[in-house]
């Protein structure tokens, strides 16, 4: 909106005709008609009456008329204040705007690379095995001459083998039991039952490919990418 367009509104919504506005700004009409079409621009004491009269402020006018327009009255001295401020506050703005997108840019580089980085990635998983339940006063280590689960399975495939194994003590309670855990709890562990231990000796330790980290990392970095992106936009519109 020009200038005059928005002198004009004013003295519309007021209900004035331009005489009765020329008479309550103490100016003559032709020239407040001048005004009202741009054809001429108010001095600051004009303008002064003009803010009085209408009741209206310079941020009034900086929401509805254009930047253009408003450089038209920077020779007043409150409008240049005013636009002097202004441009101030948006160049401050501007740099905020511009300094949160280098930042979200770099970190969201970062953090991509990284997800980059671990497109092999895996994860380790530690396996322990329980070859039966020792009773309460029994050594800890009795089954330790007992073979694993493996060993177990290929004993019994050979008739004097299994017939060996048979004879053994601890052969009725053999009870093998396996559990993987996704940390290494050391050579073996013990744990309390209803009845006595049992305890877990590690046996193997496996890799698999974990690509999640990978996935996430690289759409986190995506996200701080595009984000600082945004700010590059909105710090050059500002």
């Amino acid at each position: 909106m020009k200038f005059g367009e928005y002198l004009k509104t004013q003295r519309e919504s007021a209900g004035w005709t331009q005489p009765e506005a020329a008479t309550k700004i103490a100016i003559e009409q032709s020239y407040l008609s001048k005004l009202e079409n741009d054809k001429a621009v108010p001095s600051a004491e004009i303008f002064d009456r003009l803010m009085q009269v209408y009741q209206f402020s310079i941020k009034q006018i900086s929401e509805q008329v254009t930047s253009t327009e408003l450089e038209k009255l920077k020779d007043i001295v409150m409008v240049r204040e005013f636009i002097v401020t202004s441009k101030r506050a948006d160049s401050a703005n501007r740099r905020k705007w511009l300094i949160a997108g280098l930042v979200m840019a770099m970190l969201g580089s970062l953090i991509f690379s990284a997800g980059v980085v671990m497109k092999d990635g895996f994860y380790l998983a530690y396996f322990y095995e329980s070859k039966g339940l020792i009773k309460e006063n029994e050594p800890l280590t009795l089954f330790i001459e007992m073979p694993g689960y493996r060993g177990f399975e290929a004993k019994m495939r050979s008739e004097p083998e299994r017939i060996k194994l048979a004879e053994h003590q601890l052969f009725s309670r053999l009870d093998y039991q396996q559990i993987s855990w996704n940390y290494d709890r050391g050579a073996f562990y013990d744990t309390d039952l209803d009845g006595g231990k049992r305890r877990f000796y590690r046996t193997q330790e496996k890799s698999y490919p974990n690509p999640t980290p990978h996935y996430i990392f690289v759409a986190l970095g995506a996200m701080f990418i595009i984000g600082g992106l945004s700010c590059f936009y909105i710090g050059r519109k500002w």
